[in-house]
């Protein structure tokens, strides 16, 4: 007996119904599960580039629907349950109406399709944070997450080893092309800067805890293999998010200044070991690249000349609109063409900010900003009073995001890592709060 094409749909549809409510009833119980799925679904589809799909009544569905769809109803589950919502959990929940409402009136005026196009990066980034803001995060709660992004980042150094060194073997071959390793690394970034920044997040948490002492050896060998992955990744914008995320939250606190700059000197001598030894090898892995990087920056036909440039052109477009589409947004699915140099390009903007305003208007982008001022407003104003260790290195990881959301929007898990600081900064404030008790003297 064969399936036709209808019976092997309502099949497909089965599985993924019957998988959707497992992840749903796991979600609901545990946090572990659901932030384990999401991380690793999204570290293959949107890092890694392998992409699972299957067409279901016209549409592509793909894994990433299913299990971020299953977390949001997962999150809302439990937050029906909440006797009351936190700051953090009500702007979430108001950044999450306004996407949707952009997203509904998306689909009025240039269709299903289209809006759901460019609606679904964003449901993944909202799904994510509504389901991680329905726990509470405790200190212990945090570095264990952290845990899980440092598996993530263990395996993004693996892929991008394999690369360099083996660029012309399996899935891990960015370009299609049968070329040299070093001559890959000169031409090309072989993880996407979503890469660069979960390996900083990772990186940033380890030289906290190292200068408190609380990294074993294995987390310290990481927390120096991920900087070093930052610095050759060549991402720009990560190194900046990242030197301001580290050296800000450490000169503000006051704390362990002269530990961090042992680290730093550390790194230091770690990178000039490693150059010197591919000079004897006749490669230049650190002084041409990094020349060659800060010169693009400062060129004429520079991307962050380009990245203005579209912005300037987007801005205007979307100003002179309307007052209802300034205030609510066009809707996904109008797309991001621009004219810039005379070409024609429909890529993101790159800008987060941006991206908000475009869709979702003034409501949502002053939304999805409130909601991060807020969390590093709580984190701010706690640093300096809350012994825990998880306030300073949360602190730094917002810090990151609010710069790197300038150039580039956030990845899938950002979305986890959001509700994670949010709920980090709800506890620390908290802390911060409570009246410490004295005794009288006997």
């Amino acid at each position: 007996m064969e399936l036709t094409g209808s019976d092997l749909d309502v099949v497909v549809a089965l599985f993924f119904g019957c998988a959707a409510v497992i992840t749903i009833f796991l979600a609901v119980a545990s946090r572990w599960p659901g932030i384990f799925l999401a991380l690793l679904v999204s570290l293959a589809e949107q890092h890694l580039g392998l992409v699972a799909s299957y067409r279901l009544s016209g549409f592509e569905a793909t894994v990433s629907d299913f299990l971020f769809g299953s977390l949001f109803v997962a999150g809302f589950v439990r937050l029906i349950h909440a006797v009351s919502f936190s700051s953090a959990q009500r702007l979430w929940l108001l950044f999450s109406a306004l996407a949707m409402l952009a997203f509904a009136l998306g689909a009025s005026r240039y269709g299903v399709h289209a809006a759901g196009l460019y609606f679904r990066p964003i449901f993944y980034l909202l799904a994510g944070g509504f389901y991680a803001l329905s726990f509470e995060w405790s200190e212990e709660d945090f570095f264990r997450g952290m845990r899980l992004w440092a598996l993530a980042a263990g395996l993004l150094v693996g892929v991008a080893l394999l690369r360099w060194f083996m660029p012309n073997e399996g899935f891990w071959n960015p370009s299609g092309e049968a070329v040299f390793g070093a001559l890959l690394y000169q031409r090309e970034r072989v993880l996407p800067a979503a890469s660069s920044l979960l390996l900083s997040q990772v990186a940033i948490v380890g030289i906290f805890g190292w200068a408190r002492g609380r990294a074993a050896g294995a987390e310290r060998l990481l927390t120096v293999c991920c900087l070093a992955m930052v610095i050759f990744l060549f991402h720009r914008s990560v190194w900046v998010s990242t030197i301001v995320a580290l050296a800000g939250v450490t000169l503000y606190a006051r704390r362990d200044i002269g530990r961090l700059g042992g680290i730093a000197a550390l790194l230091v001598v770690t990178l000039a070991a490693i150059s010197l030894l591919a000079a004897g090898l006749g490669h230049d892995l650190i002084a041409s690249p990094v020349a060659s990087a800060v010169e693009e920056a400062v060129s004429d036909n520079s991307t962050i000349d380009w990245r203005i440039q579209g912005w300037r052109y987007l801005l205007q477009r979307a100003l002179a609109s309307g007052p209802v589409n300034v205030l609510f947004g066009s809707g996904y699915g109008s797309g991001y063409e621009r004219l810039i140099n005379n070409q024609v390009v429909i890529v993101s903007p790159h800008n987060a900010y941006l991206e908000m305003f475009l869709n979702a208007g003034v409501a949502g982008a002053a939304t999805w900003i409130l909601y991060h001022w807020r969390t590093f407003w709580n984190l701010l104003a706690s640093v300096r009073q809350v012994a825990g260790d998880d306030v300073e290195a949360a602190l730094a990881l917002i810090v990151s995001l609010l710069i790197y959301n300038i150039p580039y929007s956030p990845g899938y898990e950002q979305g986890i890592m959001l509700g994670m600081l949010g709920g980090v900064a709800l506890a620390a404030r908290q802390r911060s709060t409570q009246p410490v008790l004295t005794l009288a003297p006997g």
